[in-house]
């Protein structure tokens, strides 16, 4: 909790909430995981060089497919990401009384701008998408955010004894 870290493909669940909820997918979509996905002649690689084939949403969550989520993040946009990030409890404190908590980071282009003083590229936003790049969060926001998505999006503390 008072460390924050690159939430890695956890984070993929807010990708997938997000592209959902905006119409930038939809669950009978079929997407084609070459193992490398390209953007503006700069290559962004899955796990598998081989690739993952033909997949729908659930089987890129359920396999980890980076390459969807490039192509999710870059329908969705940033600052569109960021705000679904939110949602699910990143970047924000978890509202328990604990002492050093970390809030982590939400990445927009503003706060990049406000941050180093430099413009987003696009393909920073393919990599925030698989949690990567500027997000950071603590393991505490990782599980609790995951615990919303257990409930069905209800989003409850621990209780303090």
């Amino acid at each position: 909790m008072q460390n924050a870290y690159p939430p890695g493909s956890v984070f993929k669940i807010v990708t997938a909430s997000a592209a959902l909820d905006t119409g930038s997918t939809t669950p009978q979509e079929i997407f084609e995981d070459k193992g490398v996905y390209m953007l503006n002649g700069w290559s962004f690689y899955g796990a598998d060089p081989q690739g993952l084939g033909k997949i729908d949403i659930v089987g890129a969550i359920a396999m980890s497919s980076d390459p969807v989520f490039y192509e999710l993040g870059r329908r969705i946009g940033i600052d569109n990401l960021a705000s679904y990030a939110l949602t699910f409890g990143y970047g924000e404190l978890s509202g328990i009384k604990l002492f050093g908590e970390e809030k982590g980071v939400v990445p927009t282009e503003a706060w990049k701008l406000a941050t180093y003083g430099e413009e987003w590229h696009p393909g920073e936003t393919l990599i925030a998408a698989i949690g990567q790049g500027y997000y950071l969060a603590t393991p505490l926001q990782q599980v609790l955010s995951l615990m919303a998505v257990a409930n069905n999006g209800l989003y409850r503390l621990p209780p303090l004894k």
